[in-house]
């Protein structure tokens, strides 16, 4: 088994340390030409080593990313864009933070019974109020919470809901902690509760003989025995104003 020689070894393994276009140029620096090559490490400028992570922990760092990517994308779509203003002015500033994002994958299934096919988010939206200088109390500051996404149209919605730290638990606070068996717009059939009770709905939706029907969404059948409709609720979260 042939050998490498321990000056050509040494050698090789300096040029590995240097970036790639100055590779070619250190292996050809002859044995006794030290100063061209301390003249190619200053030139060098190696960074210094990242920290390196566990690859599970590289990818959990990279899946979060996407997901605050793409339910930012999702509050863009639906209406909401933070302000790049900053908060040194008067007026009103908004911006936005994703709280949780499930992708299409998994929305499809319950309990999210997403249809659009896009995914879904939970956003907090904050209004940031500044007042004259003279005020010493500082900026006021408000937060409303919004699910994020398509519906089966193809139309991108913000849902406003109570203060929730999860898309899950955002859900289940809209309906009403009840299981839903099928949704039609901000409408659903759930378990439990009393059987084939249908409050009253929305507008845009019509009671007939063949289920609830609506103009752009398909008809949802009448419920049955251990059934009932139950309306998506709905907070009541601040009115967006314009910077002064």
């Amino acid at each position: 088994m042939n050998s490498m020689p321990k000056a050509q070894y040494e050698k090789k393994v300096l040029c590995m340390s240097l970036p790639y276009r100055l590779q070619a140029a250190a292996l050809r620096v002859k044995p006794g030409q030290r100063e061209q090559a301390l003249a190619l490490l200053a030139r060098a400028r190696v960074p210094r080593p990242q920290r390196i992570l566990h690859p599970m922990r590289r990818r959990a760092e990279r899946y979060a990313e996407w997901c605050r990517q793409k339910g930012l994308r999702l509050a863009a779509l639906a209406g909401y864009e933070p302000d790049e203003h900053g908060s040194g002015f008067r007026g009103d500033y908004w911006t936005i933070q994703v709280l949780d994002f499930q992708p299409p994958w998994k929305t499809a299934a319950p309990p999210y019974h997403d249809m659009g096919g896009d995914g879904m988010a939970l956003i907090a939206v904050t209004r940031t109020r500044n007042y004259a200088k003279s005020w010493a109390y500082g900026p006021s500051r408000a937060t409303a919470y919004f699910i994020v996404g398509r519906n089966e149209v193809g139309t991108y919605f913000a849902h406003p809901v109570a203060d929730s730290k999860s898309l899950a638990d955002a859900l289940a606070w809209m309906w009403q902690g009840f299981d839903v068996v099928e949704r039609q717009g901000d409408i659903a059939i759930v378990h439990g509760g009393r059987s084939g009770y249908i409050p009253p709905l929305p507008k845009g939706h019509r009671l007939t003989e063949n289920g609830i029907e609506h103009d752009t969404h398909a008809t949802l059948r009448l419920p049955r025995k251990g059934e009932r409709i139950v309306v998506a609720r709905r907070s009541r979260p601040f009115t967006r104003g314009t910077r002064d």
